[in-house]
């Protein structure tokens, strides 16, 4: 049995820390696979913010490569622009696991999201 004391909470109750991606320069850092030395690692339950500071290229998206039944992907964030932020949908439901994810305007912009257990 487990007894929390007043004004104390136990780890496990806090929620995890979010994590961010920024586009840069046509990659996803941390986390795009041309990269792979800064890898773009949340904790199971963590939100995921996606944030574009690329001046040249345009409008950038996060798609899943993995869908689920109904075919939509796993998760996913919008088109940005420069100095835009999104929130990428999905990330605190996914089970830990590796998932790919691509730009849908620059099929050639790939990254790897490594969701580790809570």
């Amino acid at each position: 049995m487990l007894l929390a004391l007043s004004g104390v909470v136990p780890a496990h109750a806090a929620d995890p820390t979010p994590g961010v991606i920024t586009v840069a320069a046509f990659l996803y850092l941390p986390g795009d696979t041309e990269v792979p030395e800064l890898p773009l690692v949340v904790e199971q339950g963590a939100s995921l913010t996606f944030t574009s500071a690329d001046t040249v290229g345009g409008f950038h998206s996060i798609v899943s490569e993995d869908l689920r039944a109904d075919a939509t992907p796993l998760f996913w964030a919008g088109q940005i622009g420069p100095g835009q932020v999104s929130e990428v949908n999905g990330v605190p439901g996914l089970e830990p696991g590796t998932y790919r994810f691509y730009c849908s305007n620059h099929p050639d912009m790939n990254g790897l999201l490594a969701v580790a257990p809570a």
